[in-house]
């Protein structure tokens, strides 16, 4: 007979669960965070693979030629894409022809000739882009960067030929 009552009470125990469990349902649903943190900050696009500047070409002259002439990067599809209120920084280093104190920029030619030049951030000319010293400028939506140049040509005492400096443009915000 006490056989019989354990029995029964296993039975029991199986087919009625303790109190409350049946009552609580496991969850099926949970919830879980979601952000986005947006910074200001630029963009650049443009130029494929690699970003291009463009092409510096202040044109071809006679040797004898003198005085300044000025000219403007092309070829460029460098576009710069800021947030509002973004100050966009610019700097170029020496090129490859550096003077001697890596304050000047110089064209190669001819026998090791050195012609100096200036680059600037405006059309104006007010904003020179000093060796490797960068240069703020404030930027809103989508604009291009365009460098400028100016160069003094020497007159005769330059031999004839190609000249030709490589720089590189470092952009930072």
């Amino acid at each position: 007979m006490w056989l019989r009552k354990t029995r029964a009470l296993l039975l029991s125990a199986v087919m009625f669960p303790v109190a409350g469990m049946a009552d609580t349902p496991i969850p099926t649903t949970k919830t879980f965070a979601i952000s986005a943190r947006i910074v200001s900050g630029c963009g650049v696009s443009g130029g494929g693979t690699s970003v291009n500047f463009g092409l510096l070409d202040f044109g071809t002259y006679p040797a004898v030629s003198a005085g300044q002439v000025n000219a403007v990067a092309t070829g460029s599809a460098l576009q710069i894409q800021c947030s509002s209120g973004t100050t966009l920084k610019i700097a170029v280093d020496g090129g490859l022809n550096p003077s001697s104190g890596n304050t000047q920029r110089n064209l190669r030619g001819p026998g090791e000739t050195l012609i100096g030049y200036q680059l600037y951030a405006d059309a104006a000319h007010t904003q020179t882009l000093n060796v490797g010293q960068p240069v703020s400028m404030p930027v809103s939506g989508v604009a291009s960067l365009p460098i400028y140049g100016s160069l003094s040509l020497p007159g005769g005492s330059t031999p004839a030929g190609t000249y030709t400096d490589t720089a590189q443009v470092t952009i930072s915000y």
